[in-house]
């Protein structure tokens, strides 16, 4: 056996799953590659932190080790009859790998103006548990910024600039809870706040 052995076998040999002649051809081949033995390490502790903590854990490993470990799992035929216990049991864990590096739909929330009704380049929303302070500011070159913070600050995320009533949409990274458009033209907009999968929406900014 000189060529190196597939995942599927890999995981089929880890599980116990090969008949003993074949089980032994591939000890065989994993004492003698290393390439091999090194998948077979992998396979095992995706294997293990599923097997452990499934809750938990696999959120912690790493996103291209689950991609690997989905890789190697396959998805069985659909047969008439019932799929033997190893392709069962490898799909039961191609579900629940696949359900990890699947990020979740996004959780959206439409933000409320404390701002008066007095017209106004400086708004206040509320959404989440966030405020967020919008300000609407001419720049020396006759167009517009739109410039946001967050409060309390976050970690992380990115904003999203978009006409009301038009395609195409720009985005902004944050930086310590602040956000900015530059070069904004006058119009209607609709500014999206993504923080991790929560992501809050201000439908009503007029620039002008």
């Amino acid at each position: 056996m000189n060529r190196c052995i597939p995942y599927t076998r890999l995981l089929s040999f880890k599980e116990g799953l090969l008949p003993e002649k074949e089980k032994h051809a591939v000890q065989t081949h994993l004492d003698g590659c290393e390439a091999c033995r090194r998948e077979l390490d992998q396979i095992a502790e995706v294997v293990e932190v599923i097997g452990q903590n499934p809750i938990e854990e696999l959120v912690q490993t790493p996103t291209r080790l689950l991609k690997s470990a989905l890789s190697m799992i396959p998805v069985p035929e659909k047969q008439k009859s019932p799929a033997p216990k190893a392709f069962v049991s490898m799909e039961g864990l191609r579900k629940i790998v696949a359900r990890w590096i699947t990020p979740p739909p996004p959780q959206f929330a439409l933000a409320r103006s404390l701002s008066s009704a007095k017209p106004t380049r400086q708004h206040l929303y509320e959404a989440e548990g966030l405020e967020i302070a919008l300000g609407i500011k001419r720049q020396k070159n006759g167009q517009w910024a739109i410039l946001g913070q967050l409060f309390p600050e976050t970690p992380s995320g990115e904003a999203r600039l978009s006409f009301r009533d038009a395609i195409g949409s720009r985005k902004a990274p944050m930086d310590a809870s602040q956000f900015g458009f530059y070069d904004v033209e006058e119009g209607k907009y609709v500014v999206q706040i993504r923080c991790g999968n929560q992501v809050i929406e201000i439908g009503d900014v007029v620039v002008s």
